[in-house]
């Protein structure tokens, strides 16, 4: 599903009085952004994007996109998995006089059959070795418990 989020900043604005908009996500995988400034904005309309309260895009922290007739997108595997499950469009306008639009659209999926095809294969090679490990380790401690028990049981003989 694609979210789509659109605020006018107001002139005058700042990172002391910027505006935020939450979007409820849930569980699921950001699979997409796409980040519009319209005609006019001339790089004036500052936007990040935060989970929960933490930053994400873009980095470093306390940067913003900005731009000019233009869209900024890109692909990405972000994983939603952390209450309060929110993603927050920050924003202000450092025009002067003219107010300015920004548009952000989230491409956000949350139906676990979905979710597969954005889950790169080495992260399902990596849970594969994962279990493999934990196999051989429950393997192990069987081994070492049974050894265990041959000793005490030669102790009663």
């Amino acid at each position: 599903m694609i979210i789509q989020n659109t605020q006018t900043y107001p002139a005058n604005g700042s990172t002391t009085d910027s505006i935020r908009n939450v979007i409820k996500l849930g569980i699921g995988v950001i699979y997409k952004i796409e980040v519009y400034f319209p005609p006019g904005s001339c790089g004036l309309c500052n936007i990040r994007l935060l989970y929960n309260t933490r930053q994400i895009y873009p980095l470093p922290i306390d940067e913003y996109f900005r731009g000019e007739r233009n869209t900024i997108t890109f692909d990405d595997t972000f994983i939603s998995d952390v209450s309060p499950y929110e993603l927050v469009v920050d924003g202000y306008n450092s025009d002067t006089i003219y107010d300015h639009m920004g548009i952000v659209r989230i491409g956000f999926e949350s139906d676990p059959s979905f979710i597969v095809r954005y889950i790169p294969p080495t992260i399902t090679e990596l849970i594969g070795k994962l279990q493999e490990n934990e196999r051989i380790k429950s393997e192990q401690l069987k081994i070492t418990a049974l050894d265990k028990l041959k000793d005490m049981l030669r102790e009663y003989e």
